[in-house]
C-alpha cells in the first residue's frame, strides 16, 4: 500500500459541510434573532422577516440540508477507512440521520392527532382543558427529548471528527495543531452542553406561560389580546435565553469550522514520512481488522 491511500479528501467534504452549517445558522439564524429579538421587546414583526421566513427560508433550508447531509456522508464514508475516530463518527451520524427522520416521523403523527383534536373542539365550542395540557407537554417532552438526544449525537460525532483529526496531526508531528485541536474539542463539547441546558429552560419557561394563557389566548374574546400580550411579556426572558443558544451555537459552529479547515490546509500540504506513512497505515488496518470482527 503506497500513499495514495491515504486520501484526505473526505476531510475536505466534511470541513464544506460544516461552513454550510455555519451560513445556514448565519443566513436563517439571524432572521430568526431578529424575530425572537422583535417578539421579547413586544414590537411589530417586520414584513420583510415574515416572507423571509415563510416563504423564501424553507427552500433556503432544504437546499442546504440536503447538501450538508450528502457532503457529511460522503466525508465520513471516505474517512472511517483512515482510523477508528473517523469509523466512529461515520456510524453515529448515521444513527443520527436515523434518529432524526424518525422524529419528524413521530412529530408528523402528533401533528396530524392534535389538529384533529383541535377541529372538534372548534366545531363543539367546548375546549377539553386536560386534553389540551396533555397535547403541550406531550409536545414539549418530545422536543426537549429530541433536542437532547440530536445534540448527544451531535457532540459524539463532531467531537471524533476532530479526534480523527488530532490523530493524523499527530502522527505527523504537528504539535501546536494538536494542541488546538484539543481546545476546539473541549470548547464545542462545553458549548453544545450550555446550548442545550439554555433551550431545556427556555422552552420550558415559554410552555409553563402558555399554559397560563393559552386558553384565554384561543377562546377569543376582549382578554384574548390581553392575554397575548401578558404571555408575550412573561416569555421575554426566555426568548432572550433563546436568543442567546442560537448566538453561542453560531460562534462555536465558526470556530470549530475554523480549526477543521486550519487542519485540513496543515495536513495536506504536510510530506510524508516513510515513518509517518507507517503509522498511518497501522491506523487502517486497525480500521479493517475491527470491520472483519
Amino acid at each position: 500500500m503506497d500513499k495514495t491511500a491515504i486520501d484526505y479528501r473526505g476531510l475536505k467534504y466534511v470541513n464544506i459541510a460544516i461552513w454550510i452549517e455555519v451560513a445556514y445558522i448565519l443566513i436563517y439564524g439571524v432572521t430568526g434573532l431578529f424575530t425572537l429579538l422583535q417578539i421579547a421587546a413586544m414590537s411589530e414583526i417586520s414584513q420583510g422577516v415574515l416572507i423571509f421566513n415563510t416563504k423564501i427560508a424553507p427552500d433556503i433550508i432544504l437546499v442546504m440540508f440536503i447538501a450538508n447531509v450528502i457532503l457529511y456522508i460522503m466525508g465520513l464514508n471516505g474517512l472511517q477507512k483512515l482510523n477508528p475516530f473517523y469509523r466512529k463518527a461515520c456510524k453515529v451520524y448515521i444513527a443520527y440521520l436515523i434518529f432524526m427522520f424518525l422524529s419528524i416521523i413521530a412529530f408528523v403523527v402528533f401533528g396530524f392527532a392534535a389538529s384533529e383534536f383541535v377541529v372538534i373542539s372548534f366545531r363543539s365550542d367546548s375546549i377539553n382543558t386536560g386534553t389540551v395540557s396533555v397535547l403541550i407537554w406531550t409536545f414539549v417532552i418530545m422536543f426537549l427529548a429530541v433536542q437532547v438526544v440530536s445534540n448527544i449525537l451531535n457532540i459524539i460525532y463532531m467531537r471524533n471528527i476532530l479526534l480523527g483529526t488530532r490523530r493524523i496531526a499527530d502522527v505527523l508531528g504537528n504539535q501546536e495543531l494538536t494542541k488546538g485541536i484539543t481546545v476546539t474539542e473541549k470548547i464545542y463539547r462545553m458549548a453544545m452542553i450550555v446550548i442545550t441546558v439554555i433551550v431545556t429552560i427556555g422552552v420550558m419557561g415559554i410552555v409553563f406561560v402558555l399554559k397560563k394563557y393559552i386558553l384565554k389566548i384561543i377562546g377569543g374574546g376582549a382578554y384574548s389580546f390581553v392575554a397575548l400580550y401578558s404571555a408575550l411579556r412573561g416569555m421575554q426572558i426566555f426568548l432572550f435565553m433563546l436568543t442567546a443558544a442560537y448566538i453561542i451555537s453560531f460562534i462555536v459552529r465558526t470556530v470549530y469550522a475554523i480549526r477543521l479547515t486550519q487542519s485540513y490546509v496543515e495536513i495536506t500540504k504536510h510530506e510524508i514520512s516513510e515513518a509517518e506513512e507507517a503509522a498511518l497505515l497501522e491506523d487502517m488496518q486497525a480500521v479493517r481488522e475491527n470491520k472483519a470482527r
